[in-house]
């Protein structure tokens, strides 16, 4: 006979790079912001820009996504799955 068993698992997915056949990802399309914040960024050396000024935005913009991830992560109940062990 065999017996339910409650398993917890964790799934990270990794961000999808950008390419010419690939021209757009998940994180893209619901953060554009942090993108366009963190080319800024990079870009301030270079443009004789203050990167402190995109430095600010940028940070602003990652943490805004990592809070709709843990919203998401922590609201209702999550899925449950049964397994079954075979013998």
């Amino acid at each position: 006979m065999s017996e339910a068993t409650d398993v917890e698992m964790l799934y990270i997915a990794q961000i999808e790079a950008l390419s010419a056949g690939n021209t757009s990802n998940w994180l893209l399309s619901s953060h554009p912001d942090a993108y366009f914040y963190a080319a800024l960024l990079h870009a301030a050396p270079y443009l004789q820009d203050d990167p402190r000024v995109w430095a600010g935005l940028a940070q602003n913009a990652v943490q805004a996504a990592n809070l709709e991830s843990e919203q998401a992560r922590y609201s209702g109940t999550g899925v449950r799955m049964k397994l079954r062990s075979f013998k």
